[in-house]
């Protein structure tokens, strides 16, 4: 009785699985998202409340296939942490080899006065590596 009780439980469990329940995870093959240097940054260190502004930055490409992706900030008041990041291709050897610096455009627009302090980083993988920090006075 109890064999059988087990495998009642199991049946039941198995019929309550439906094939259409479980979703593939979409993933795009050979396509990684990675943090790039952002080795420097020129922009206005004063500017007005609700004002966009921009600052042209440069990050170091792995090679010329890289294709810029966005910036990711992370804000503690007023400061704000920025990282680079790019697509590149793992599966293909990418035959254009640099060690060129890429540009890029990071906007920021803030809401109140104050100063801020915009930290922009490197991928942190040398001890040495500090972010780039711009002084920000917002009136």
């Amino acid at each position: 009785m109890r064999n059988f009780t087990y495998l009642l439980l199991l049946v039941l469990f198995l019929a309550a699985c439906k094939k259409g329940d479980v979703k593939p995870i979409a993933m795009i093959p050979c396509k990684d998202t990675l943090q790039h240097d952002i080795v420097s940054v020129n922009g206005t260190t004063k500017t007005l409340i609700n004002q966009e502004i921009s600052f042209n930055i440069s990050w170091k490409a792995t090679n010329g296939c890289d294709q810029f992706i966005g910036f990711k900030q992370d804000t503690t008041e007023n400061t704000i942490d920025i990282k680079a990041y790019a697509a590149h291709d793992s599966c293909v050897v990418c035959a254009i080899a640099t060690t060129s610096y890429k540009p890029a455009t990071y906007k920021f627009k803030a809401t109140k006065a104050g100063t801020y302090y915009l930290k922009f980083y490197k991928t942190g993988r040398n001890p040495d590596d500090q972010p780039i920090t711009d002084t920000l006075l917002v009136e």
